[in-house]
């Protein structure tokens, strides 16, 4: 995990020393602002289908405790999580960076789920996904991941 966050330091601190001072980069950032939201619109409406929708042929998430690689295995997962009473995700990005065919946005999460005991639990953090251009123009995550607390 550390290797992770040392990994997503350095790429954020690449994609604020570019910027996104190009035009199609400006173009960018508000596209994948779009993309990030609308995939949480997706989740709402199609919970786990839209965790494959968005995602790349080889996405990668990272869940803290287990890695998840490929759609399939992104899309067992999140079905698992979706069954389960009481359980809803919600996300908004903070940012986004895009410098070519890359791009990056950030923001906050708030996960529910029930605790063994059936009392809900509330868990909030924030949460970095990268995203890489289409040939088609559109955009499917490649890296997606979070960590708790504030």
């Amino acid at each position: 995990m550390k290797r992770t966050i040392c990994f997503l330091c350095w790429l954020v601190t690449g994609f604020v020393l570019i910027g996104s001072t190009k035009a199609d980069d400006r173009e960018d950032v508000a596209a994948l602002l779009k993309v990030d939201r609308d995939f949480y619109q997706a989740s709402l409406a199609k919970g786990a289908d839209a965790f494959v929708e968005y995602a790349a042929e080889n996405a990668t998430e990272d869940q803290g405790d287990s890695v998840l690689r490929g759609r399939s295995e992104i899309l067992e997962a999140f079905k698992q999580l979706f069954a389960q009473p009481g359980f809803r995700l919600a996300w908004d990005p903070d940012d986004a960076f895009a410098a070519g065919e890359l791009g990056l946005t950030h923001g906050h999460f708030e996960l529910h789920e029930k605790g063994a005991d059936g009392t809900e639990k509330k868990i909030v953090g924030r949460y970095i996904t990268v995203w890489r251009k289409q040939k088609d123009g559109s955009w499917k995550f490649v890296w997606d991941g979070a960590n708790s607390g504030d």
